[in-house]
């Protein structure tokens, strides 16, 4: 991976930064203090960072623990999802300053801290809007209309988006299949089939998703602290992660060039 394939293909949200921030961490070592910036610009604009110290390790350039990780930024992040999700405390504060279910750039944040039950945790986030009340917030007619408008399209891009997971599905279920039989794990195709719809939309093809498998199965099987890393998060994270993952030629015991692919495994893929 090279820094000109990150400038072309990472697309970064433009968000405020605090001047005053590295005051407020000088308590921590420097290797926390990169992660967290890190963790602020790769989360979304809800605050959410979906875990996944591999790809924190390849931009940062340093090695986490992730138990360690998690104890030094105890008092900024807050855990949940099992661990698979931070928020960063102050993140709405800070951006937002008070969030409005009127303010229609504002509604998605407010849509994902709902979804995961944020805002039903004390002193989490200060001022969360309550559910919207017409008349009394004093939304006019025009506005409703718009709204229904909005959500008749949100509900068409629902389910298009439906039909395009279900078209897709079957293809995405023997990717898993072949990764779950080179691991011994039991991922579940429907929890990812999102990451592979993103991918193919640059084109890529099955047999990329086999080759990057079996580069990774190769490379970190046969690591303990690795192998955690042979799932369809890691694998499949984003373009830039995976073409660096489809590029990376393996070598066998013999020293010879292996492709790694089982075609038996692409015989019945439509």
């Amino acid at each position: 991976m090279t820094m000109q394939d990150l400038e072309e293909d990472c697309e970064m949200a433009k968000r405020f930064t605090d001047t005053e921030k590295w005051k407020k961490l000088r308590d921590l070592k420097s290797e926390y203090k990169l992660l967290y910036n890190y963790i602020c610009d790769a989360c979304d604009h809800a605050g959410i960072w979906i875990v996944d110290f591999e790809i924190a390790q390849i931009y940062t350039g340093q090695r986490y623990n992730e138990k360690k990780a998690t104890e030094a930024l105890k008092d900024r992040v807050h855990v949940f999802d099992n661990g698979r999700k931070w928020y960063i405390k102050g993140f709405i504060e800070f951006q937002y300053i008070v969030l409005k279910r009127t303010n229609r750039p504002h509604i998605s944040a407010i849509n994902l801290l709902e979804k995961y039950k944020l805002n039903e945790i004390k002193d989490l986030i200060k001022d969360f809007p309550s559910p919207l009340q017409a008349p009394l917030q004093g939304v006019l007619d025009g506005d409703k209309d718009k709204d229904k408008d909005q959500d008749n399209s949100q509900s068409k891009v629902i389910s298009e988006e439906s039909n395009l997971r279900q078209k897709h599905l079957g293809d995405y279920t023997t990717i898993i299949k072949h990764l779950n039989g080179q691991t011994g794990k039991q991922f579940d195709p429907r929890a990812s089939i999102q990451l592979y719809l993103d991918l193919i939309k640059h084109g890529y093809q099955i047999n990329d998703f086999f080759v990057v498998i079996n580069n990774k199965v190769q490379a970190w099987g046969s690591q303990p602290d690795m192998a955690n890393n042979l799932r369809p998060r890691t694998l499949f994270k984003n373009k830039v992660v995976f073409d660096d993952y489809l590029n990376t030629v393996p070598i066998n015991n013999n020293n010879t060039l292996n492709s790694g692919i089982d075609n038996s495994m692409l015989e019945n893929i439509s």
